[in-house]
C-alpha cells in the first residue's frame, strides 16, 4: 500500500458512507452504518492497518486524512440521525439531538 492508494481508499469510503447515512431510512440503519464503518472492526479501522506498511512521513498525512473522514462521516450521521429522530416523531428527539453535538471538521471556520 502506499499513500495514494490508502488516500483513495479513504475518500471512497467517505462517499460511499456520507451517501449511506443520507439515504438511511430510519434511525437503526444510521446505527448499523456507523458500526460497520466507523467501529472497531470497521472499515476505517480496516483501511488505517495499511499505515504501517506507509514510510513515516507519510503517517501523518494518511492519519490527518482519515480523522477528516471520520468527523465528514459522523457529522453526516449525526444531521440525518436528527432528521429520523424528528420525522419518526421519536419523545426527547431534541434532548437527544442537543446531546450529541455535530462534530467541526478539522480546518473549517
Amino acid at each position: 500500500m502506499d499513500l495514494a492508494q490508502l488516500t483513495s481508499d479513504l475518500d471512497r469510503l467517505r462517499d460511499r458512507a456520507v451517501a449511506a447515512a443520507g439515504s438511511a431510512p430510519d434511525t437503526a440503519s444510521l446505527e448499523a452504518l456507523e458500526v460497520e464503518v466507523l467501529g472497531k472492526k470497521g472499515d476505517l479501522t480496516a483501511i488505517l492497518r495499511g499505515i504501517g506498511a506507509l514510510p513515516a512521513e507519510d503517517r501523518p498525512k494518511v492519519g490527518s486524512v482519515a480523522n477528516q473522514v471520520r468527523v465528514k462521516i459522523a457529522n453526516r450521521s449525526s444531521q440525518r440521525a436528527e432528521i429520523s429522530f424528528t420525522s419518526e416523531g421519536l419523545p426527547g428527539a431534541r434532548i437527544l439531538a442537543e446531546q450529541n453535538p455535530v462534530m467541526v471538521e478539522p480546518g473549517a471556520t
